[in-house]
């Protein structure tokens, strides 16, 4: 079972809370986080969600599952041992098997915060070699760690054993099928009651039902406190249930708000006219003006309002064929007063290159000098009303409408959020273009051989992911609630920046962006291995030819940044109609 029981988002989800275990502070008393999961012995015979279970027991999935086993098990490490040393290979050997164990097996992680001191209660069913082994893991890892040593103790009658930490007691247990194993102060809360169950029912907790594989509870809220990563407008507690269902994995949840939402259903615009075929995404939410006037990039460009609305879309054919529009009355004027400030908010997710340009013909602004996109922005009016308009390349149009059982969703009252698409296509459209960006701001980029690389290459071309399609909807002044259908739980977006977050330098608990590109080390690196830095055999050359030496590769200086052309400028020539670039269809 162990390679098959690797894959990029299970793990994630209940991983992610185990660290989670040591990371919160401080936070209010209550449930932090609880997860109850069936595992990969019991999934992987059920009769649905099998596309799921392909991804699941491929090879490249498991070769990932050890690479973030590996990245989990030294995060686990340092926070338990509070050091900054690498782990010994023994110690992280151990705890590699306890996450797989984890992985394979159902298991309920509980994680509170009373009086502000985090504990937590893990139990996981195991047979019974598996429970001997976490039982002499758990005493090496003390051993190693110089933590503290191990004494037998007893819980309403079940034999155990206990250690005194730096931040608590290590409670640890085994009952019939099931070991359980606590952090606390003293107890933690549950623990008697746990024990208490697992003396009667033989269980901790009953068993999922109706096909459900997962099931999670977390505060949002309080877990954004030792967990940066969860934007600040998810003040919500969720409730969240994945469902094996046909071919398919259904997601339910609910997120609930300690305040109104404040939420209008205002009617739909969406400027379905802009939208061609052959679409492979699109997604429309409304009822969004209080969120988006959060967004510091918005506010940076000097807006007076904020979208309400926005809708968004992607074409077969180039990765980069994406774009996405919001109504904007005065669209022309708005995105020529907003061109100037363009330049420093691009400064603020790297180094700029390239020159944005005002098209006046086509009321646009371009920005040259990317690899491989033509981003563009661009004013649009259609019929009576007006939109802001921007893409990866610049807009065009065609006689290929989009199909209108794609709109159909605009007569749902309370739908606040509706994203349907080809989930493969999304997948490799997405990581062409991070990569592009990556590049575009000079910024390291992961090798073509780094198990995220290759999981994210094969899932957008294994012919494995088709649909999905996901629903928010308004069910109450404070509720949204959450359904989703498709093959493996994610979309491709979701997919793509999963993947990369595993390897973010301070995961799991930020998702940073990738390291600056070093050009000065890079041209030094190529010196030192270009044939004029190395030794070699001189051979004579050919009589009557004269041996060629290759000159030294060099790198491109990086391109200089021009100021934008905005009318009226100063020492600018504006620009002729012939730089109009819109693609034109066939």
């Amino acid at each position: 079972m162990n390679k098959r029981s690797q894959t990029y988002w299970w793990i994630l989800s209940w991983m992610v809370s185990g660290v989670v275990a040591s990371a919160a502070q401080a936070v209010d008393s209550g449930t932090l986080y609880r997860h109850h999961s069936i595992g990969a012995s019991t999934f992987l015979q059920s009769e649905h969600g099998k596309v799921f279970q392909q991804v699941w027991q491929m090879p490249v999935t498991a070769v990932f599952g050890k690479h973030l086993g590996t990245n989990l098990s030294l995060v686990a490490h340092s926070l338990f041992t509070a050091g900054t040393n690498p782990p010994p290979a023994e110690s992280l050997g151990i705890l590699q098997s306890f996450l797989q164990d984890l992985a394979d097996h159902e298991s309920l992680l509980d994680v509170r915060a009373p009086g502000g001191r985090t504990e937590w209660t893990l139990a996981v069913q195991l047979p019974p070699p598996r429970r001997a082994a976490w039982d002499q893991g758990i005493r090496n890892l003390l051993k190693a760690g110089k933590l503290g040593e191990s004494k037998s103790a007893s819980w309403a009658g079940v034999s155990g054993s206990q250690a005194i930490l730096a931040s608590g007691k290590l409670s640890w247990l085994a009952s019939g099928d099931w070991l359980v194993v606590g952090l606390a102060s003293n107890l933690p809360t549950i623990w008697k009651a746990t024990v208490g169950e697992l003396r009667s029912s033989k269980r901790p907790v009953p068993a999922l039902t109706s096909n459900a594989w997962m099931h999670i509870d977390a505060d949002l809220a309080k877990l954004s406190k030792a967990f940066p990563v969860i934007p600040e407008f998810l003040d919500a507690r969720l409730d969240l249930t994945l469902v094996g269902k046909g071919e398919n994995v259904r997601m339910d949840g609910t997120l609930r708000f300690p305040t109104p939402l404040g939420w209008e259903p205002v009617e739909w615009d969406v400027p379905i006219n802009l939208i061609h075929d052959p679409v492979v995404g699109f997604s429309a939410a409304r009822g969004i003006g209080a969120l988006t006037s959060r967004s510091e990039d918005l506010r940076k460009l000097g807006l007076t309002s904020f979208p309400n609305q926005a809708s968004a879309w992607s074409m077969a054919g180039l990765p980069y064929l994406a774009f996405a529009a919001f109504p904007q009355p005065g669209s022309s004027n708005l995105l020529r007063e907003t061109l100037p400030r363009i330049p420093n908010l691009i400064t603020n997710y790297g180094r700029l290159i390239g020159e944005m340009t005002w098209v006046s013909n086509t009321t646009q602004v371009l920005w040259r000098g990317m690899p491989f996109v033509n981003p563009s922005l661009r004013a649009i009016t259609e019929g009576s009303k007006e939109y802001m308009v921007g893409g990866l390349m610049p807009f065009f149009t065609s006689k290929r409408k989009a199909p209108p059982e794609l709109f159909g969703f605009m007569g749902r009252t309370n739908l606040a959020y509706y994203d349907w698409e080809i989930t493969e296509t999304r997948v490799r459209s997405w990581s062409r273009i991070v990569q592009s960006s990556l590049i575009g701001f000079f910024r390291e980029s992961p090798s073509t051989n780094a198990p995220v690389q290759a999981l994210m290459e094969c899932l957008g071309e294994k012919g494995l992911l088709g649909n999905s399609v996901t629903e928010i909807t308004v069910t109450g002044p404070s509720e949204l609630t959450l359904m989703r259908q498709s093959h493996v739980g994610l979309t491709g977006l979701e997919i793509v920046s999963g993947l990369r977050w595993v390897d973010s330098a301070r995961f799991p608990f930020t998702f940073d962006r990738a390291p600056a590109l070093d050009l000065s080390r890079r041209r030094s690196s190529v010196r030192a291995a270009s044939p004029t830095n190395q030794t070699r055999a001189v051979v004579a050359p050919r009589a009557g030819k004269s041996p060629l030496q290759k000159p030294t590769p060099r790198l491109p200086a990086p391109p200089v940044v021009k100021t934008p052309v905005v009318p009226g400028a100063p020492k600018v020539a504006p620009p002729t109609r012939s730089e109009d670039p819109t693609p034109k269809p066939n």
